[in-house]
C-alpha cells in the first residue's frame, strides 16, 4: 500500500505537513489527514472531484481510516525510519 508508506504526514495547525512525495500520494488517492484525529482517510467528496473510497481487501472486507500507532524517527547512524500502522 502506497498509504503505508505516507507514515512523516502529520495534521499540524490546519494543514497537513510532512514529505511532499507522500502528500501527493495521499492527495491522488483522494484520502487525507482527518483534523480531529490525525488518522488517514477518505476524502469527503467537492465540487469537482467524487468521494476517496475506502481500500478493499476482500470482498466483504474494507479499510475507511489508517492509524500510525507508532513513529520511530530517522535515526542516522542505522539511516531508516519506521512506523508501526
Amino acid at each position: 500500500f502506497v498509504l503505508a508508506g505516507c507514515h512523516s504526514l502529520v495534521y499540524f495547525e490546519g494543514e497537513t505537513t510532512g514529505d511532499p512525495l507522500e502528500s501527493a500520494a495521499l492527495k491522488s488517492m483522494r484520502w487525507q489527514l482527518s483534523s480531529e484525529s490525525g488518522n488517514a482517510e477518505p476524502s469527503p467528496a467537492s465540487e469537482k472531484k467524487p468521494a476517496g473510497k475506502p481500500i478493499t481487501i476482500s470482498s466483504d472486507s474494507n479499510i475507511a481510516g489508517i492509524e500510525v500507532l507508532t513513529r520511530h524517527h530517522f535515526s542516522s547512524k542505522l539511516q531508516r525510519m519506521s512506523c508501526v500502522v
